[in-house]
């Protein structure tokens, strides 16, 4: 008997490894916002879906003002919490968009 040839799916295809989470990290100006945003758009362009997560914007939204550099020192133990808080609300996000929304790449820093 002729075995026919198995069908492709209709579907968009994964050009991934999916979920892939990047992380950047480094020194202030540096170039990580730089970097993520050409990343995902270039993405996005080749069809993978991409998302950022800046932490810095959800700490940005839960703090609305801090006066000086008091709030990102490792002996503040309220602002620590803060920035916990704020961490763990972006790697939640992340987890909704790889899971329930379908993406593949999500782009934290």
């Amino acid at each position: 008997m002729e075995e026919k040839p198995t069908k492709i799916p209709a579907s968009v295809p994964q050009f991934t490894n999916s979920p892939t989470m990047v992380i950047m990290v480094g020194l202030p100006a540096r170039g990580k916002t730089y970097i993520s945003k050409k990343l995902t758009r270039y993405l996005n362009w080749i069809g993978i879906p991409t998302k950022v997560f800046n932490v810095g914007q959800y700490r940005r939204e839960a703090v609305q003002t801090y006066k000086n550099y008091e709030f990102f020192r490792p002996d503040n133990e309220e602002a620590m919490q803060i920035r916990r808080q704020c961490a763990l609300a972006a790697l939640r996000d992340v987890q909704i968009y790889l899971t329930l929304e379908e993406g593949q790449v999500a782009v934290r820093w």
